[in-house]
């Protein structure tokens, strides 16, 4: 998969999870295959995420509108909020 055809996305950054994963799995590492494999198991993560997370099949509006929530997911939105945020 190649991340560069996914012009508009938004990578959920919330999950820490994997984040802590890597960190255990790079404490572990002791020859250069091994670093490689965690590189090409992350990148291949970061590029499942953008086509899952991917935007780029809505308008602008909804664009907005959803990159909106993802970066006021803690506070409380109403309708009119996020029609402020739809321009």
């Amino acid at each position: 998969m190649n991340c560069s055809t996914f012009r508009t996305h938004w990578v959920n950054y919330t999950d820490l999870s994997s984040y802590n994963d890597y960190l255990l799995a790079a404490g572990e590492i002791t020859t250069e295959q091994q670093e490689q494999a965690l590189v090409v198991e992350m990148l291949q993560q970061y590029c499942d995420r953008v086509a899952w997370y991917s935007t780029a099949g809505y308008s602008v509006v909804i664009r907005n509108i959803i990159h909106y929530n993802n970066l006021h997911l803690k506070e409380d939105l109403t309708l009119s909020t996020l029609a402020a945020a739809s321009t």
